[in-house]
């Protein structure tokens, strides 16, 4: 092999050890921070503080609903953030067993859930959101989740 060539193979390689690993931690990266909005939603609930739901929406954001019925019913992020703050109820939704997937600046969370109610279990069901990377950061732009009871209802498997 002539130097020339042996010389561009070494500089090749070498530029794809040092840049192969950046995408996969800028992944993991994005990946925390998307997570981070959905904790953020649900401490703003436990906390009952709107503003900080309506911090992790982006404007025009909705939240939709499936009920048992297959009736899906939406509600806009700025209500969901109100009735939340005004709630006199506790609420403590839990959420386990995420994927998150990424392409660009467009993001997609399934997660599974329950929620307690005054410290009851009231349903479980999976929060499915959609994100985009604002200039704010990352933001949800749609919230939907299915809803479960009785038998067919999973629970948090952690010590909570």
């Amino acid at each position: 092999m002539n130097r020339h060539l042996s010389a561009r193979l070494t500089t090749a390689l070498v530029l794809v050890a040092l840049l192969g690993p950046a995408p996969r931690a800028t992944a993991q990266t994005e990946e925390k921070a998307i997570v981070q909005v959905v904790h953020d939603l649900f401490d703003g609930m436990r906390d009952k503080d709107a503003e900080k739901i309506r911090g992790v929406f982006a404007e025009g954001a909705r939240l939709g609903a499936l009920n048992r019925e297959g009736v899906v019913s939406y509600t806009a992020a700025e209500d969901f953030a109100m009735r939340i703050g005004q709630s006199a109820a506790s609420l403590d939704e839990r959420v386990w067993d995420w994927e998150v997937r990424i392409d660009g600046n467009l993001a997609q969370v399934w997660t599974k859930y329950d929620i307690l109610i005054n410290g009851e279990f009231s349903h479980c069901g999976v929060d499915a959101f959609q994100l985009f990377d604002t200039t704010d950061g990352w933001k949800i732009i749609h919230l939907a989740d299915s809803r479960r009871t009785g038998p067919d209802c999973w629970r948090y498997p952690g010590n909570e």
